[in-house]
């Protein structure tokens, strides 16, 4: 659970606009990767899928961050407290050799948490 903040939006230009949540330092956190996700915003539950890492494609040494993208929400989060429940692990993080390549795992990750909630 969090607050959400600005990021790069890297993910929005991509077609997965993403909500940002700082990780405490503190918090102990599962390992980083792609999830399966639902996230409560407003009192309303949205199926999402979520990664937590550092971005290692476009970023260097940065601390983890949760970046959730909510299926059918197209509101202004920011600022909003977010929780964010992670169902099933999707894969670990990878660097790609590309913004490209990185879009094309984005799709195909997107289509494996479809599928999930389609089946379960």
């Amino acid at each position: 659970m969090g607050e959400v903040v600005h990021g790069m939006e890297l993910a929005r230009k991509l077609g997965y606009p993403t909500m940002n949540i700082t990780i405490e330092k503190e918090k102990k956190i599962p390992p980083n990767g792609v999830y399966v996700a639902t996230a409560l915003v407003d009192g309303k539950k949205y199926k999402a899928i979520a990664n937590i890492g550092q971005k290692p494609t476009v970023c260097d040494d940065i601390s983890p961050i949760l970046e959730v993208h909510l299926f059918d929400y197209n509101e202004n989060a920011y600022g909003k407290i977010v929780t964010v429940r992670l169902h099933s692990f999707i894969r670990g993080e990878k660097k790609f050799n590309s913004v490209e390549q990185l879009k094309e795992q984005m799709d195909f990750d997107v289509a494996c948490v479809k599928k999930y909630f389609n089946n379960n």
